[in-house]
């Protein structure tokens, strides 16, 4: 059995065993300790069902029944009136009262259903019927919007049902249609050509600082004949 060394002692640790327990013992100390601890297998595990506060102070009512009128305060509370009861406590008279201020005064929808001249009432003391008092029953006035935002809104949905794998090059260059692609070329004859001109070709040294004619001049009635002399280019 190996011991390790004490700081500031010289002598090496002794080992004994008491009660089939090891000890290491050191001369000029005279202090044994042990290797193993023998409280471990003593201690036994148990399950205990401690309390708590809350047990203590929220006991379990079983025959008890909810109160129906602090439940429904309490759902009101939360979440609020519903539509029904903001929107339809007049039933359905509403229903297709869409047309605004804005489209009366501006637009003059449906302005026949408004009586033209009203009366001063002594009982109410004000000029009836207001406008208030005769809606006017109509589909809005659509310029649009609504067809707008239903292509943005389906735009946003493609772009979200994309996934996390598409690419930057995917999202900015789209596939184009097939009836985009061009296979139909034409191409200028060369006798009429200005490119393909045998006075505009690049092999002639002396025409080469010398700036293109643009258009060239139809050479179907014409008849030339080059003759290179000293440079120079002459036509006959």
């Amino acid at each position: 059995m190996a011991c390790s060394l004490v700081t500031g002692m010289k002598n090496e640790c002794r080992p004994i065993q008491v009660n089939n327990v090891m000890y290491r013992y050191y001369p000029k100390t005279y202090k044994a300790y042990p290797n193993s601890v023998d409280w471990i297998p003593k201690y036994q595990r148990e399950n205990f069902n401690h309390s708590s506060t809350q047990r203590h102070d929220y006991k379990p009512y079983g025959n008890a029944k909810p109160d129906t009128f602090i439940r429904r305060a309490a759902l009101a509370r939360n979440n609020g009136l519903n539509k029904q009861q903001i929107f339809f406590h007049h039933g359905k008279k509403y229903n297709d009262n869409m047309i605004s201020y804005y489209d009366q005064v501006y637009n003059k929808r449906d302005l026949e259903h408004i009586p033209t001249n009203r009366r001063w009432d002594l009982k109410r003391i004000a000029w009836l019927p207001e406008k208030s008092d005769v809606p006017i029953y109509g589909n809005a006035t659509k310029f649009g919007l609504l067809e707008k935002k239903k292509e943005q809104w389906k735009k946003e949905v493609e772009e979200e049902n994309r996934g996390i794998y598409s690419s930057e090059t995917m999202t900015s260059f789209a596939e184009l249609p097939k009836n985009s692609l061009i296979t139909k070329h034409q191409v200028t004859p060369k006798h009429i050509s200005s490119r393909m001109h045998p006075h505009h070709l690049n092999k002639d040294l002396a025409l080469r600082s010398l700036p293109i004619i643009n258009p060239v001049p139809q050479i179907d009635s014409y008849k030339f004949t080059l003759y290179r002399q000293f440079g120079k280019v002459y036509h006959e």
